[in-house]
């Protein structure tokens, strides 16, 4: 409730050239060092589940990528698949309506709302593949072992905060 508008303000504030590479670099770090040092695992507690609503508010406001930490945050605090799945489900169905809100009543640095009209060209082209892949997602899951859906996770997070760290080292290339 209070990181994502905040990361929505920052976001409307800052200057974005190395925002986003340093966000992926450290979800990208962070992940493969789960990953790496194997069960290596937070503590569940009520102070970790806050500290984690915070920070993935504020990443999911700054750059979009707060279900990649609160997957991860999830993931390294043990806490169970079959428990992980649903709640990310139910926390990002919740983070993508409070954040589409909260971008559309926060006006960005030129005075106008952070939703362009692009949003919803986009929103119709990738809803039907996204669909398709949770039917196929969904359908690997259910016949995988418990075992292998961390490290499945985990190896998820790293490839797309990959992506993220060349996406944002080619925007500062760019830049400078």
């Amino acid at each position: 409730m209070i990181g994502l508008p905040a990361g929505l303000i920052l976001l409307a504030s800052l200057p974005l050239t190395w925002l986003p590479l340093i966000v992926s670099l450290s979800l990208l770090v962070t992940a493969s060092s789960v990953r790496i040092f194997g069960r290596w695992q937070l503590r569940q507690s009520k102070g970790l589940m806050m500290s984690a609503g915070l920070l993935c508010g504020l990443l999911n406001g700054l750059t979009a990528s707060g279900g990649l930490a609160a997957a991860m945050l999830m993931t390294a605090s043990g806490l169970p698949t079959r428990a992980l799945r649903p709640t990310m489900v139910i926390l990002l169905l919740f983070a993508g309506t409070y954040g589409l809100l909260c971008a559309a009543l926060i006006p960005s640095q030129s005075g106008h709302a952070m939703l362009h009209s692009l949003t919803w060209h986009w929103v119709a082209v990738l809803t039907p593949t996204m669909l398709l892949g949770v039917h196929f997602g969904r359908r690997w899951y259910e016949s995988s072992a418990e075992r292998d859906h961390r490290n499945f996770a985990l190896d998820l997070i790293m490839l797309i905060s990959a992506m993220g760290v060349a996406r944002g080292l080619a925007q500062v290339l760019q830049v400078h």
